[in-house]
């Protein structure tokens, strides 16, 4: 296994598709890495599994013992980092007559080297939202709940534990339809599971507006940004998604949606089918397939590498050949920065992946080893500087 199959391994977890043999390979490769990125792997491990209920619990136990034993507590090699590009050559087999950008992940990233930018100014994203419900009142969430259960007098009660928020319905003695709205700040990101089971997750700067119950016909929901779902499939009850420049209707799938002001909207399905409709145009997608959205309402559809479209939600920045503007903005919601083109938008294109957690430094350090831009920080501003 390497870094690349152990996302694919990620999103199988996630799934609850992998397999023993999947199981394997993992165990035998966590117990070779040096220990401090040994913890971070088996950390992103048990956070796919975050909404199951029935975690291997004796698996992540087995491993740390592993690791605490001194499994795989190899000195890192400083500075060696494993190249990308080959992996994606294989993978998309595109023909290198771009100027395109390939920049690295440090695999081997000791805790100095984590830790040596001393109390930074702009740091990573983390698990924070805010709960608008039906009856006005706020409630902020965080990355550290005290596992709890928030009351509401009306059809909904919320339980909130480990980064999670729950929607569980209760009886609607008024009868009226009670909406709540979760929303993610720049920096922020949350998960939340519906009353009827679907799962989904908000990126940053993002919103959905949900009812307490779906005791109507349809199950409807409104997003703006970007988020992740698994619809919960009910097939007499069909899942409607509203987003500014789109409608994406299901019976029970796995799909991105991103509809973000600054940006291209689009959806990306992994799994199921879906119908989008825009503007008066409807089309249906099978997995695998991204719908762009013009300004004039008409979608787009390609065959896609699901993974860039998803790997936001387990800890990554994956870009394929996107424009400069692209990777910033996206740098911009998670760190909550302004972004300042100095001199004119650089014609960059990037092409690679890095954890979303790093410090925004080491980010800027590869985006600049390209050898065609420079990043200043001045406050909670990127100076983006042409070379």
């Amino acid at each position: 296994m390497n870094q690349y199959k152990f996302l694919e391994f990620l999103e199988k977890v996630r799934c609850g598709q992998s397999t023993e043999s999947d199981m394997e390979a993992f165990r035998a490769w966590v117990q070779r890495l040096p220990k401090k990125e040994a913890r971070k792997v088996l950390n992103l491990y048990e956070q796919a599994n975050n909404f199951d209920t029935d975690i291997e619990a004796d698996v992540i136990a087995r491993i740390s013992k592993g690791i605490e034993s001194g499994i795989g507590s190899t000195v890192p090699i400083q500075g060696q980092r494993i190249r990308w590009g080959s992996v994606f050559l294989k993978v998309a087999s595109v023909v290198l007559l771009f100027s395109t950008a390939w920049f690295f992940v440090d695999l081997h990233k000791t805790e100095r080297d984590l830790l040596s930018e001393e109390n930074p100014v702009v740091s990573p994203g983390s698990d924070k939202a805010m709960l608008l419900l039906a009856d006005g009142r706020q409630i902020y969430l965080d990355a550290n709940p005290s596992d709890s259960l928030i009351e509401f007098s009306g059809a909904t009660h919320f339980k909130e534990k480990k980064g999670i928020l729950e929607a569980v319905a209760t009886a609607n003695l008024s009868g009226k339809m009670e909406e709540h709205v979760l929303s993610t700040p720049k920096g922020g990101q949350y998960k939340l599971v519906l009353s009827d089971g679907t799962k989904v997750w908000l990126n940053a700067s993002s919103t959905i507006r949900f009812p307490s119950n779906f005791n109507t016909d349809k199950r409807e929901v409104q997003v703006s940004g970007e988020v992740y779902f698994e619809v919960a499939k009910m097939v007499q009850k069909p899942f409607i998604v509203h987003a500014p420049k789109m409608d994406v209707e299901v019976l029970g799938t796995q799909f991105n949606i991103a509809s973000y002001q600054e940006d291209a909207n689009y959806t990306t399905l992994v799994e199921g089918k879906v119908k989008l409709s825009s503007k008066g145009h409807e089309i249906v997608l099978k997995p695998g397939d991204e719908a762009r959205i013009s300004d004039d309402g008409k979608p787009s559809v390609k065959q896609v590498e699901t993974l860039y479209a998803t790997a936001w939600k387990d800890g990554y920045f994956m870009f394929n050949y996107e424009r400069i503007e692209q990777v910033m903005d996206k740098i911009a919601r998670w760190y909550d920065v302004e972004i300042v083109y100095v001199d004119g938008i650089p014609d960059k294109r990037f092409w690679g992946s890095i954890s979303k957690y790093d410090q925004v430094s080491n980010v800027f350090k590869m985006l600049e080893e390209t050898g065609g831009i420079k990043l200043d920080l001045v406050g909670r501003r990127v100076m983006v500087k042409k070379l």
